[in-house]
């Protein structure tokens, strides 16, 4: 576990100063149209009074959270779950999740999801981190958790439109599944990230068979998906926002029974990490509307010069449950430490991560997807 240091504590106050200084924007809401499940999609103008502009733009505002947990045996296997997720028509392989219930904690949603989805039960759990799933669009708040020495003593007990297959994968072979890029999930990759780069945890691995376990999962999910797959039978009603599309949809679901999935539908991103000759990332803060206030960010996209070394990163996708949104990953090495953005030592976003300083989803997964 990382411990804190003078030099970190200063650069943490520094962070800190930063994030809460006094940002010249504001939000008028100007329009409200109310989703059949997710929540409201809320228009404002924002005023950047500083500098006499305002646009308008729409953010999903959801009453209620969500919770995931990462379960682990005390052999080092955890419970992973290939789903069919209809916003991003893929079966992906992710952590048992759900929504936050009325009256209900995000540790009791995390225990349910964790004994309804997996049959499992823990006598170890602890919370990891919360975050903004994506700010861009929604105020969304997670909260990840860590189950160890889980044991599975009990059947799934699946809501009846829930098609989950429980799918135990060992530890080391999830983290490599993370950086081959088979593993895409926003809260699975940030599940597994800080167990392994915040809490330290390691368990024996089989080299030889790592490569196979890849290969026959892989396989797997693709086989699921095909299953699990849910067909579009029908769109109940389309609401177009300058974001993109909210539709609720009519599917046909395995057991030829019919269910609904009301979807947000958004333009795909991309994210860079800019690493330093030095070896150091760069991160800039930014207001985030949909938050209503300052986040820690990656660029989008960054001007850099011919020696500087460009290469994909895989993708990551946020929001599975509602929203197909996709984020293509980039690392950019070998960069000039302007005073465009703030750099830091893998050890100080480590530090970041585990003061809880990164508040955004896909930067945290991103980041630690990178560190892994």
């Amino acid at each position: 576990m990382l411990s804190v240091q003078k030099g970190e504590s200063e650069m943490l106050n520094k962070v800190e100063k930063l994030l809460s200084e006094k940002t010249f924007v504001e939000r008028e809401k100007i329009d409200s149209f109310d989703c059949r499940f997710m929540g409201s999609v809320y228009t404002y103008d924002i005023i950047y009074t500083n500098q006499d502009f305002h646009y308008a733009k729409a953010y999903l505002s959801k009453p209620c959270g969500g919770s995931s947990i990462l379960p682990i045996d005390k052999d080092g296997n955890v419970f992973l779950e290939i789903q069919y997720r209809f916003p991003i028509r893929q079966a992906i392989l992710e952590l048992p999740a759900g929504r936050v219930d009325e009256n209900e904690s995000y540790l009791e949603c995390a225990k349910r999801e964790l004994t309804e989805e997996t049959g499992c039960v823990s006598q170890e759990i602890a919370e990891q981190i919360g975050f903004y799933a994506q700010p861009e669009f929604s105020d969304e708040w997670l909260a990840s958790y860590s189950a160890l020495n889980c044991k599975q003593t009990e059947k799934q007990h699946l809501d009846s439109d829930e098609n989950v297959k429980v799918y135990p994968v060992p530890f080391e072979v999830a983290l490599d599944l993370v950086k081959k890029g088979v593993i895409i999930d926003e809260r699975t990759i940030i599940g597994l990230g800080i167990c392994r780069c915040i809490q330290g945890l390691r368990f024996p691995e089989d080299l030889e068979k790592k490569e196979e376990y890849c290969r026959k999962i892989k396989e797997d999910i693709i086989e699921e998906g095909k299953r699990l797959e849910e067909v579009e039978v029908d769109i109940d009603y389309t609401e177009i926002f300058e974001f993109g599309i909210v539709q609720d949809h009519i599917v046909k679901i395995p057991g030829d029974k019919n269910s609904r999935r009301e979807c947000f539908y958004v333009k795909a991103g991309e994210l860079v990490i800019p690493v330093s000759k030095e070896g150091k990332i760069g991160l800039k803060i930014a207001y985030m509307p949909a938050v209503d206030k300052k986040l820690l960010q990656l660029p989008e996209k960054i001007e850099f010069a011919p020696e500087s070394a460009f290469e994909t990163f895989g993708e990551i996708v946020t929001a599975v449950g509602y929203a197909n949104d996709r984020q293509a990953l980039f690392v950019l090495e070998g960069l000039e430490e302007s005073s465009d953005y703030l750099w830091f030592s893998e050890e100080e976003i480590l530090t970041l991560i585990k003061e809880k300083k990164i508040e955004d989803g896909r930067v945290l997964a991103a980041l630690l997807k990178y560190l892994i």
